[in-house]
């Protein structure tokens, strides 16, 4: 198929980006789409906007994550959650959430 070909196919199909790429390189193009570290400076305003979130669930815990369930911030109140964990290396960067819940 053509490069259009597999974009159209993947956006009728709401492929999300980051697999749209997979299916262009499985299909012999370069990837169209560019990945951004969440520390990128483009996405501080949308960080911003989670520590905005984050601070508005206080006095309650809150947290968010990555797309691998890594720790990327949390409120003040997530702390007493974290002062208990058994295994202190859980805690290292990065901080896994589904780990440190089970």
């Amino acid at each position: 198929p053509s490069r259009d070909m597999v974009l159209h196919l993947a956006e009728h199909l709401s492929i999300p980006l980051r697999q749209r790429n997979q299916l262009l390189l499985a299909a012999g193009f370069a990837p169209s789409f560019s990945e951004r570290s969440l520390t990128d400076a483009s996405l501080a305003p949308a960080m911003a906007a989670v520590e905005i979130v984050l601070k508005g669930h206080e006095p309650f815990p809150a947290l968010a994550v990555d797309r691998h369930w890594n720790l990327v911030s949390a409120n003040a109140a997530i702390g007493p959650f974290l002062a208990d964990v058994a295994e202190p290396s859980l805690l290292k960067n990065p901080v896994n959430v589904l780990r440190l819940s089970l």
